[in-house]
C-alpha cells in the first residue's frame, strides 16, 4: 500500500492505494484474489460468509485450533459464481444458520 498523501485537482486527498484484494468465503481457509468487489455494510460481498461448524458442540472451527481441526490453510475456498448482494446469510446446514443468528445477536 502506498502511504504518502497526495492531493488531486478536486481537493480530495489520496492516502493510499489497493495493491491486492482478497476475499475469504470460508472462515479460516485460504481465499480468492479479486479484481473488484462490492462493499457492503458487512465488508466485501461474500467474505467469510461460511464457516465449518462442529455438529456436536455447534462451535465454529478455525485455524487457531489445529490439533482439533487440522490445517485449514491447506484448503482454498472460492465462489463458482459471484455472490449477489442481499444473499449474505449462511447457506447449508441448520447448525451454521443457528450459529449465524447467535453471532449476529452477540455483535
Amino acid at each position: 500500500m502506498q502511504t504518502g498523501a497526495s492531493s488531486s485537482p478536486s481537493g480530495q486527498v489520496q492516502v493510499g492505494s489497493v495493491v491486492a484484494l482478497w476475499r475469504y468465503p470460508v472462515k479460516s481457509m485460504m481465499g480468492e484474489e479479486l479484481n473488484f468487489s462490492e462493499v457492503t455494510g458487512r465488508g466485501l460481498l461474500g467474505d467469510r460468509q461460511f464457516a465449518v461448524v462442529d455438529r456436536a458442540t455447534e462451535k465454529v472451527g478455525g485455524a487457531k485450533n489445529p490439533r482439533k481441526w487440522g490445517s485449514f490453510f491447506d484448503f482454498r475456498a472460492a465462489y463458482a459464481e459471484t455472490p449477489e448482494n442481499g444473499c449474505e446469510d449462511f447457506a447449508g446446514s441448520n447448525h451454521a444458520s443457528r450459529w449465524d443468528r447467535r453471532h449476529q445477536r452477540a455483535s
